[in-house]
């Protein structure tokens, strides 16, 4: 019968891993990193007078807080107001509180239901063109890197307290219970590990705030429950930063107390945060969520266990009477903890970039790829402790070799251990990178879309996937008020260099202001000029467009 701390710590565990499991049955998959769609007023469009409201409509729902919007006027201030989400969070209302005539530019910075913060910028004219201001987007090297920071502390922490939770329970169940001074080292770990990663896993909370709401990391400390309020990865993130905050104050009360069991519920709690990072991140919004979620859980769980375990062995060995035992432990757990990341992480990363041209073209599948080469050196430092090392120390035990031929052996088994602490550490790196990065699928499916104005009349141009091949474009035509505008004849021509221009055939026309051509071939990779002429009311009007296929 299993011992009663570790009977009442599986039990939670799996009571967490049921509510988990219930919420993913009954949610609906959302759609991947969200996109700007169109505004209004159009992109550059000249209108007769200052809109009541402008509206930002993406493709997927996003959450956008107080301040989220900025509307500058001609002259320099800010005339945005209250902001509102309709559609179901696609659509982004922001009212306007200004009169003057000339050039308002649009700032936004939404967050996607993967967490991803969105920014970008447009422009349009009332009456006139007197030229958009200057908006500074770009995210503070401070806040970026105490993101990353954070990141890597939240995951690595959480490692060594579920790895070392892990390894407690196995020393405390062997023939030879470990000594008090080991125990009590674990002990540490635990509590050290889960402070470590609530204090990363706040810091990238905050960092993340700042970045949607671009304000100051300090000035973003007080906006987290409302950004939170918002944002449905934001409420998670805040969740997990209090769970492991909780298993924090429960670790430093067992290991006062000297309470083993205590400690090690403390890592279950460790494990049972990190099972809520995938609700805030991308296997929330993969297809299908219910296979990707888990994997990811299981993929993070299986390895905070292997390194975990790890760091517990290369501290605690030296106060062992057997140090060799722990070691063949360590090595079967590493093992198992192996194949679990193997299998979810080819799972997680197929879900993640969906192609093999996603791996090699892609920030994120070039991260996959790091770890990948990170994974393969642990398995070669592993392979190299569990066939030759761990079986030496045994030969010698039998034969009864002298203790400093032992000494000498163990020695060089934890030097190897150390070394894959140190890459695990580079990994878990990789991985905090990983994160941050919009996903490889979503990178490579990313459609062209462009305005071009001409005189009173804009043109919006969406090339669908913008990859070599065969190609689906949309055009939409509105008038200087952003209103729809019919068109009396479109025609569109396309060539690149080396290539003369051609026509294009199968023009369909949608709507008055809407004009589609299925299976638009563009054979080859390259930049694609996309000419395109219109006749509105007997005026001939012509659209250029410089389209980058992959």
């Amino acid at each position: 019968m299993l011992p009663l701390p570790r009977r009442r710590a599986l039990a939670l565990l799996a009571l967490v891993v049921g509510m988990a499991l219930g919420v993913l049955a009954g949610s609906t998959p959302a759609g991947a990193h969200a996109t700007l769609q169109g505004t209004s007023p159009s992109d550059d469009a000249v209108v007769d007078e200052v809109p009541a409201a402008i509206v930002l409509t993406f493709d997927e729902p996003v959450s956008a807080s107080t301040g989220a919007v900025q509307v500058i006027a001609p002259e320099g201030g800010r005339v945005d107001g209250s902001v509102d989400r309709t559609d179901g969070g696609r659509s982004v209302s922001i009212g306007v509180d200004g009169d003057a005539r000339g050039t308002y530019t649009v700032a936004y910075r939404v967050v996607s239901d993967d967490g991803h913060t969105i920014s970008g910028s447009f422009v349009f004219h009332v009456g006139e063109r007197t030229g958009a201001a200057t908006i500074d987007q770009t995210i503070p090297t401070s806040t970026s890197a105490v993101g990353g920071v954070g990141r890597w502390l939240g995951y690595a922490g959480a490692a060594v307290a579920v790895g070392s939770a892990l390894l407690l329970v196995l020393l405390r169940r062997g023939p030879a219970p470990a000594a008090t001074a080991a125990t009590t080292a674990l002990g540490t770990l635990v509590v050290g590990g889960a402070a470590a990663s609530a204090l990363g896993t706040t810091a990238a909370l905050v960092a993340q705030t700042a970045t949607t709401t671009g304000r100051s990391l300090v000035g973003a400390l007080s906006l987290v429950p409302d950004v939170a309020g918002d944002s449905r990865s934001v409420a998670v993130a805040l969740l997990r930063a209090a769970v492991l905050v909780g298993a924090t104050l429960v670790g430093v009360a067992g290991r006062a107390r000297r309470l083993p069991g205590v400690l090690v519920a403390t890592g279950v709690l460790v494990a049972a945060a990190g099972l809520l990072a995938p609700v805030a991140g991308h296997p929330w919004t993969a297809d299908p969520r219910g296979l990707a979620v888990p994997a990811d859980a299981l993929h993070l769980l299986a390895a905070s266990v292997w390194l975990g375990m790890l760091v517990g062995l290369a501290v605690v060995a030296p106060r062992l009477a057997d140090p060799d035992h722990a070691v063949r432990l360590v090595s079967r757990s590493a093992v198992v903890a192996a194949a679990v990341v193997v299998v979810t992480g080819a799972t997680s990363a197929w879900l993640l970039l969906g192609s093999v041209e996603a791996a090699t073209d892609t920030g994120s599948g070039q991260l996959v790829l790091l770890k990948v080469l990170g994974f393969g050196v642990l398995v070669g430092l592993g392979w190299v402790n569990r066939s030759r090392l761990v079986p030496l120390l045994g030969r010698l035990a039998d034969d009864g070799a002298p203790d400093r031929r032992s000494a000498v052996a163990r020695g060089r088994l934890l030097q190897v251990v150390r070394a894959e602490v140190l890459v695990g550490a580079l990994v878990l790196a990789v991985t905090a990178g990983l994160v941050n990065q919009p996903p490889g699928r979503d990178t490579l499916a990313q459609p062209y879309s462009d305005v071009r104005t001409v005189e009173d009349l804009t043109l919006l141009l969406e090339v669908t996937p913008a990859r070599a091949g065969d190609n689906t474009m949309h055009l939409y035509l509105t008038d200087a008020a952003g209103q729809p505008a019919k068109y009396d004849a479109l025609e569109i021509t396309v060539s690149r260099d080396g290539i003369p221009p051609r026509r294009l055939d199968g023009v369909t026309p949608i709507s008055p202001d809407h004009a589609s051509v299925y299976g638009a071939s563009l054979p080859s990779p390259g930049t694609w000029t996309v000419a395109v002429t219109t006749v509105t009311d007997t005026t001939p009007r012509q659209f250029s467009f410089e389209v980058p296929l992959r």
